[in-house]
This record gives structure tokens, C-alpha cells and sequence, in this order.
């Protein structure tokens, strides 16, 4: 509905786009597969939080509204970490679904 839902800070290394110029208006994972780095894995932390005052104007909460902030780093088969993002995902408008596989 045109409304924000989260904020995503991304961090990537720089190897990973050495053959491309980065574009944001697509998928990022495939373009750092053009490059040779493969995400295989990913530690992945959620954490129960109250926006500042920037984060809920950026996303048209009140301040101290709650959130989800997520934080991954994801690694290439050899361990190497590639990338780190933080997201926060308004807590009124997002939910997470956990599936666990032995």
C-alpha cells in the first residue's frame, strides 16, 4: 500500500561485485553469484526492539514503537563472510514464520 515496513542496512565485501557495478534494482545475491560468492550459509539473530526517533519517521511509526531487528551475516561455502545486513521490520505490520529440519 506504498507504506514502509522496514529499513535494511547491507554491507557486502567488496570482492563480491568486483565484475559488476552493483544494482540495487536487482537481485543482489545474483549479482554477487556473477562474481564467483555464493551465500551457503547464514547466522541469523532477531531481536525484540523500540525504534528511535529517525527509524520511526523513516517509517511512519510513532517513536518508540516496536520492531524487529535482524541481523545476518552470510557466508560462502569456505566460511568467508560476504555479507552483513540489519534489518528493522515495523513490529504492527510483520511477522516471522520459522520452519526447524533435523
Amino acid at each position: 500500500d506504498g507504506s514502509p515496513i522496514a529499513l535494511e542496512t547491507a554491507h557486502f565485501l567488496p570482492e563480491a561485485f568486483s565484475h559488476v557495478e552493483p544494482e540495487l534494482s536487482a537481485s543482489l545475491d545474483a549479482q554477487m553469484r556473477a562474481s564467483g560468492f555464493q551465500v551457503e550459509t547464514a547466522t541469523v539473530r532477531v531481536v525484540a526492539t523500540n525504534l528511535t526517533q529517525a527509524e520511526a519517521a523513516q517509517l511512519g511509526v510513532p517513536l518508540g514503537a516496536a520492531a524487529l531487528r535482524v541481523e545476518k551475516v552470510g557466508y560462502t561455502v569456505r566460511g568467508l563472510p560476504v555479507e552483513s545486513t540489519q534489518t528493522l521490520y515495523r513490529g504492527d505490520r510483520y511477522d516471522f514464520e520459522i520452519e526447524v529440519k533435523r
